[in-house]
């Protein structure tokens, strides 16, 4: 059982503050940008809710690790991703040295690691709830969903708003060759409603008003979708989720009555022999430009995009960035390819070109790892900081604010808009983000 057994799930230590930051580090500026700064594991947040005895820590310092490390644990398991891999060879070093007998696990994405593998007694694969239970001694019925809450602010400490953290299911069937999901997670699952009911009954008694659901492809089973958005717009919830464009397309007048404040797509690239060499759902990407300029004004947009492709060149990437910033879009995420370990990406480039860099820090998708035709990693990775800047024009951020500014005036009038606008600011500034 659970309580002959002391167990603590962490994640790696705190890294430079940038590296935390999801808006940050795609604008490459501290001033004129927004900050999403990373205060949890949802991973971890999700075991401990529907596993209470066991302990958790996020981010800690290294002293952190190790003072918790002298209390005896039987269990430490790791929660890491692929460029986190030689901190967690410390980690697990530090925890031999200091706990002997201890039984190490290794989680989350970077379990995938092949080479890792034998530091580790026991590799969790997927979303780890039900198997660590299981590992355990205890049963679970259903999955709970706990409250995740973050927040953006302003580059200068001003929170705007709390976002509340929504997950609907888990897994995505598409396969994209440079995508680790569908190793990690084998089988697309929905989390039950009465715990997505639960979860947002809490947001709605904490006064949190927007949502950002974060699947990793939001709209998989319709009817399960069409019951969510139904409860968020039933309690004055708006909300942002991660798609496709085709689902977004499909979807996205009738989401935008229903609530939807903004979406998270994945563009990739607007070369066509790209995308169709990528195993991605068929799209065109002239009418993928089209779109976007439909919707633009009326949602928030975060767009995913590739450089270093096989056939790219610094002309063709210059080319495709110049597309991208006159798409004006609300954030880019511009990444280089890189590949990562049960990927199909990952065998064809190792085949064909070869991967020279055994540096997991540098595998964090802002460096070139392989022997590219076209690049050294030092041009590509210049190209990559250049494409950052020149789509984030620092007039971005007052265009986006009056946007979502405008969209509340619409639904609410101007003096109850500005007193909603208000309220969410004193929330985001005072909430007790600790005590979740």
């Amino acid at each position: 059982m659970v309580a002959d057994k002391k167990v603590l799930l962490t994640t790696v230590p705190r890294m430079p503050e940038i590296y935390w930051d999801n808006f940050r580090r795609d604008t490459q500026r501290k001033l004129f940008t927004y900050s999403f700064p990373r205060i949890n594991s949802f991973g971890l947040r999700f075991i401990k809710y529907n596993i209470p005895n066991i302990d958790i820590l996020e981010y800690p310092s290294w002293d952190e690790y190790k003072s918790r490390l002298k209390e005896g644990y039987d269990i430490v398991g790791y929660s890491f991703y692929l460029n986190e891999t030689d901190i967690v060879k410390n980690m697990v070093n530090t925890a031999k040295n200091m706990s002997k007998g201890t039984e190490l696990w290794a989680g989350n994405y970077g379990a995938l690691t092949p080479s890792i593998s034998h530091l580790f007694d026991e590799i969790l694969i997927g979303y780890a709830e039900l198997e660590v239970a299981k590992k355990l001694g205890l049963n679970l019925n259903t999955i709970k969903h706990p409250p995740l809450v973050w927040y953006v602010q302003t580059s200068f400490g001003l929170k705007i708003n709390p976002l509340g953290i929504l997950f609907t299911t888990r897994g995505c069937p598409l396969k994209c060759d440079f995508c680790q999901t569908p190793s990690f997670c084998k089988k697309t699952k929905k989390i039950p409603l009465d715990s997505i009911k639960e979860v947002i009954d809490k947001y709605n008694e904490m006064g949190i008003r927007e949502v950002i659901i974060y699947d990793e492809n939001f709209s998989l089973f319709p009817n399960h979708t069409k019951k969510v958005i139904e409860l968020l717009y039933s309690y004055d919830i708006h909300w942002y989720c991660m798609t496709t464009i085709k689902h977004l397309s499909d979807n996205w007048k009738e989401w935008y009555e229903m609530g939807l404040l903004g979406a998270f797509i994945g563009i990739e690239s607007f070369s066509q022999d790209i995308l169709g060499s990528m195993n991605k759902v068929k799209i065109d990407a002239s009418e993928t430009i089209e779109f976007i300029k439909e919707i633009r004004n009326y949602l928030y947009l975060l767009g995913f995009f590739i450089i270093g492709f096989e056939k790219d060149t610094k002309k063709s990437v210059k080319e495709e960035v110049n597309k991208l910033k006159n798409l004006q879009i609300d954030h880019t995420q511009i990444r280089i390819l890189t590949p990562l370990p049960e990927t199909v990406l990952w065998e064809e480039i190792e085949s064909k070109y070869g991967i020279f860099d055994k540096d997991w820090s540098k595998f964090d998708t802002m460096h070139l790892v392989w022997n590219h035709p076209n690049f050294t990693p030092e041009e590509l990775r210049k190209l990559l900081i250049e494409s950052l800047l020149k789509c984030h024009p620092r007039r971005h951020l007052l265009r986006t604010h009056l946007k979502l500014a405008k969209r509340h005036m619409r639904e609410k009038g101007f003096f109850h808009s500005g007193i909603y606008l208000f309220k969410n600011m004193l929330l985001a500034n005072t909430f007790d983000y600790s005590s979740l």
